[in-house]
């Protein structure tokens, strides 16, 4: 079962890491919250009893999301910017 777990959330990181840099910040966003609804279910199961190495891999997953996240925002950030400027742009060309 842990196996399967590992596999199916690099999938999910990896699928948010292309949305990511595709720049389709609203797919990067629903596949997080199905990311985490899928984290969460697997916890609650009883069946699910991770070792160790689940631990490490799920604190690996945790410090790639943040990164993931870090990255997402610097670049809503950065659209935002250049659509603020290229407003500012065409409000000066027509006055």
């Amino acid at each position: 079962m842990l196996d399967k777990f590992k596999e199916k959330l690099s999938d999910m990181n990896l699928a948010i890491r292309e949305a990511i840099k595709s720049a389709d910040f609203e797919k990067a966003q629903a596949l997080d919250n199905e990311r985490q609804y899928f984290i969460i279910t697997a916890m609650k199961d009883e069946t699910f009893s991770p070792d160790d190495e689940f631990v490490e891999f799920l604190e690996n997953c945790a410090k790639e999301n943040a990164e993931l996240v870090s990255e997402l925002e610097a670049r809503i950030i950065k659209l935002s910017s250049a659509t603020h400027k290229t407003g500012q742009m065409m409000k000066a060309y027509n006055i």
